[in-house]
């Protein structure tokens, strides 16, 4: 059933928008969906590796959306940070590996969808920590900067700034994101460390949230996946809300079943805590044991599998 209702709502509603404003400039791709409920609506992000940034201006270029660019500010500013991490002399070129545009599901059927936007270091995360906080500060600020335009105030830039800096030695931001289409305007973190370095961590920059809560699923999960994120929003202030992200790294050694049982075993942990339905185990279960076939107008729906929130 998953499967089926993403292949209706993308033919219907997303495919026309999306490929107008991509074409086949990119080959990786998610979907996302809420495992709480039924509702089998999805959040659609597209990968732009840094191999692929010149065929995208140029696809732009051909195409004359610059000009439809101009009438958005956040496209305006999405095509500028593009344009820079293009230049081969820049610090966004030189540091950031890929990056991402997150159309959230409402975006998707408007005939002119706004994504979030997120992107990668490269390097930094693994040079030594002073080099980390000052080569990291400088990139992210540059790319914030260019983002968000005036809507970057002093405020986020303080917090962000103060995110980077207490990370600890085995801590890294494997992510940002700027999350340009929201009512509120915010940066989004998503970090990588031990379970147990996230309470001094949060604590340092100000969170609000439950802490027992927090470690507890963290500890739990970590016992169910091979690795263990935390997203975190920052506007004016350190949202309570946070994100996990359980991921499986694939080796020779771990076999499609092994693979394929561990996920089952970690829905079905979500599904005891009420943070899943059996209905979308289901449905992942058997997208993923039936992948998704080429579509009719490119080549996105190959083989692609679902990331669950």
């Amino acid at each position: 059933m998953l499967k089926n209702s993403l292949k209706q709502i993308w033919s219907l509603n997303s495919a026309p928008q999306v490929i107008k404003l991509f074409g086949k400039c990119c080959k990786n791709y998610i979907f996302e969906t809420e495992l709480e409920t039924t509702d089998y609506r999805f959040d659609l992000s597209l990968c732009i590796l840094k191999s692929e940034i010149d065929s995208l201006l140029n696809y732009w270029g051909k195409n004359d959306l610059k000009a439809i660019f101009e009438k958005s500010t956040d496209w305006k500013n999405i095509y500028r940070f593009c344009s820079e991490w293009g230049d081969r002399d820049s610090i966004l070129s030189k540091h950031i590996s890929d990056i991402w545009f997150e159309f959230d599901d409402h975006e998707l059927t408007n005939l002119f969808p706004g994504p979030c936007l997120f992107f990668s270091p490269m390097h930094l995360n693994r040079s030594n920590i002073r080099d980390k906080i000052q080569n990291i500060s400088r990139l992210y600020d540059t790319a914030l900067a260019t983002l968000f335009g005036d809507a970057f105030t002093a405020a986020i830039k303080g917090n962000v700034q103060r995110c980077i800096k207490a990370l600890p030695k085995n801590g890294a931001i494997f992510q940002m994101g700027a999350m340009l289409p929201r009512k509120l305007k915010s940066v989004r973190l998503c970090t990588v460390m031990p379970v147990n370095d996230y309470p001094p961590y949060l604590e340092e920059i100000g969170w609000r949230g439950s802490f027992d809560y927090l470690i507890a699923l963290l500890e739990s999960l970590a016992r169910l996946a091979d690795g263990i994120f935390v997203d975190i929003d920052i506007w004016e202030e350190i949202s309570p809300k946070f994100g996990i992200e359980c991921v499986y790294r694939k080796t020779e050694s771990l076999n499609r079943e092994q693979g394929t049982s561990d996920l089952q075993r970690l829905l079905n942990y979500l599904t005891g805590l009420n943070l899943c339905t059996k209905d979308k185990v289901e449905g992942i279960m058997g997208w993923i044991n039936e992948p998704l076939e080429e579509h009719e107008d490119g080549t996105w729906l190959k083989g692609c599998c679902p990331i669950s929130k």
